[in-house]
């Protein structure tokens, strides 16, 4: 029997074992770390307009903040007019969790 190749096999192996063993370790040391270069933030974790106020929220996402009777679908709905946001679609929404829903 050859105990040149098994040694070399054996090797190979080792190699291998140790190369798997750190990138499972980065990973598990990373991993919330992946997707936030990309997003910029974690949403599912993190609410990027937190701490901003619906009429910045409003600005950064491209919407005109002025007051309006509140529309869906391009139909007024009945309510009295408010201070909101106009969608670049074309609804005006006047609750802050309404219109991050939209986004």
């Amino acid at each position: 029997m050859n105990t040149d190749y098994i040694s070399i096999k054996r090797s190979k192996l080792w190699k291998g074992t140790v190369i798997a063993l750190i990138i499972v370790t980065i990973f598990f040391v990373f991993k919330d770390d992946f997707g936030q270069s990309t997003t910029g933030n974690n949403v599912l974790n993190k609410d990027p307009y937190a701490s901003l106020s619906f009429k910045e929220i409003c600005a950064k996402t491209g919407g005109m903040w002025m007051k309006m009777q509140p529309t869906q679908n391009y139909v007024p709905t009945g309510q009295l007019a408010c201070e909101g946001c106009m969608q670049s679609r074309g609804d005006h929404i006047c609750e802050k969790e309404r219109y991050i829903k939209t986004l």
